[in-house]
């Protein structure tokens, strides 16, 4: 079939033939797709009022960078950590561990070059995925529990933003350039019968790497003072503190007890089984992202015991669905995409998953949840990273339909989870290949 006059014709006869299409084709025009199929009936059932909350710092704000995982872990690391330090509020450093995320993360690029690429051909699928945007800014739970665990952490003033941290396309594209030109060196020296070389490439094109990340974000501080007035205007003194014992002396071990759950809805991923990534983590000794498949129903269920045990929990959702920044909410029935555009939405989020149209691009708190008389949610209170002018100053109404829909992982505790499905934690893992949208 071809694309010819007659079939245009068609088509522009049928078109006019609707009565409503002139009008709305105008509205589009000038308003947006978005802005024409606004339903404001929503706004009532998202009146900022949750039956149940946690009590949180202020709203953080990522800027325009891709660390919405570290900041979202961060605030949830936090608020255990007020409760002990008595304070009002609390922010940890995400420039520190992003420091170390960048040189780590180049490093399990260059492990998986040299463990799995040097006989690749470029244009091999596996290769492309290794090559496309090795030192990005994304990530999850697991590898923010890897660099915690490694590197400790500090609260914000000690190492503070930089330009490069609060804007980093400019700095992630020059690390990938310089991380690739080093894997090309790395792989020719193998394609030479060099590999006696292989590792001192590697070690120099760390360095670069690290330089790079010393001139944008800063020396990481190996002590330093913590100074901070408690909720009574009390004042004390911390002194000579490294990053690891401020983050096992105000933090502690309560992050070890906490699995991410998923709810993959793809037959082939069974329930109660775990599956990660086959190739991809932060650092070389961390854990790859490490889910723990559940129904729809466990995760939420799993995370409204955490939201009343006064825990925050962790999730990864895709953010760029059904979403209005203004009003600051979350929900499917936000534009009524049906009547204005003319098509209607069929298909379901295991087929929207393998399709690509969805996928986990954002990772942020919840906070809250609003609970019927049976205590089912009716919708979700959200704490996002994008600063406190958006949304109801920085915070977002989900709807529940959104969470089963467009959320994807939740981290909660262990003992949330109802037994019969972390037996799986305890058998063989299912290995993703790097392109699932999952791995």
């Amino acid at each position: 079939m071809i694309i010819d006059n007659l079939m245009l014709e068609e088509f522009e006869k049928r078109l006019n033939s609707d009565k409503q299409a002139n009008t709305i084709k105008n509205t589009i025009a000038k308003n947006g797709i978005y802005a024409s199929s606004f339903n404001n009936n929503i706004l009532k059932k998202h009146n900022n009022e949750f039956s149940n909350e946690i009590k949180t710092g202020d709203i953080t704000n990522q800027e325009s960078s891709g660390r919405c995982w570290i900041f979202a872990s961060l605030n949830m690391a936090r608020i255990s950590a007020m409760e002990k330090l008595q304070v009002k509020d609390l922010e940890f450093s995400e420039n520190y561990l992003y420091f170390f995320e960048k040189i780590e993360k180049a490093n399990t690029f260059f492990e998986n070059i040299i463990q799995y690429g040097l006989d690749l051909d470029f244009n091999d699928r596996l290769m492309q995925i290794f090559l496309d945007n090795p030192v990005s800014d994304g990530g999850y739970w697991e590898w923010y529990i890897s660099l915690n665990k490694k590197y400790g952490i500090v609260p914000k003033y000690i190492m503070n933003e930089t330009f490069h941290s609060e804007n980093t396309s400019i700095f992630e594209q020059t690390l990938n350039l310089i991380a690739k030109k080093h894997a090309l060196k790395i792989i020719n020296a193998h394609k030479q019968n060099q590999d006696n070389l292989i590792a001192n490439l590697k070690k120099e094109a760390l360095y670069e790497i690290y330089q790079i990340c010393v001139k944008s974000l800063g020396m990481p501080p190996k002590t330093f003072d913590f100074e901070y007035r408690d909720k009574d205007d009390k004042f004390h003194r911390e002194t000579n503190l490294t990053p690891m014992e401020f983050y096992k002396k105000f933090v502690g071990e309560e992050l070890d007890q906490k699995i991410t759950l998923v709810s993959d809805p793809r037959e082939i991923y069974p329930y109660g089984k775990v599956i990660e990534s086959k190739y991809f983590k932060t650092s070389i000794e961390g854990k790859t992202n490490y889910t723990l498949n559940v129904p729809m129903e466990e995760l939420k269920k799993a995370t409204i015991k955490s939201i009343l045990d006064n825990k925050s929990v962790w999730f990864g959702c895709d953010v760029s669905q059904f979403k209005d920044n203004k009003s600051g909410i979350l929900d499917t029935e936000l534009y009524d995409l049906n009547n204005v555009l003319g098509v209607e939405d069929t298909l379901t989020k295991a087929q929207k998953l393998q399709l690509g149209i969805i996928s986990p691009n954002h990772a942020m708190n919840f906070i809250g949840v609003d609970l019927d008389e049976k205590g089912n949610p009716i919708k979700w209170k959200v704490e996002n990273s994008w600063g406190d002018k958006v949304g109801k100053k920085g915070i977002f109404s989900m709807s529940d339909k959104w969470f089963e829909d467009f959320n994807f992982e939740c981290v909660v505790d262990k003992k949330y989870v109802d037994e019969k499905y972390l037996k799986g934690l305890e058998e063989e893992s299912i290995k993703l290949e790097a392109w699932d949208p999952l791995a």
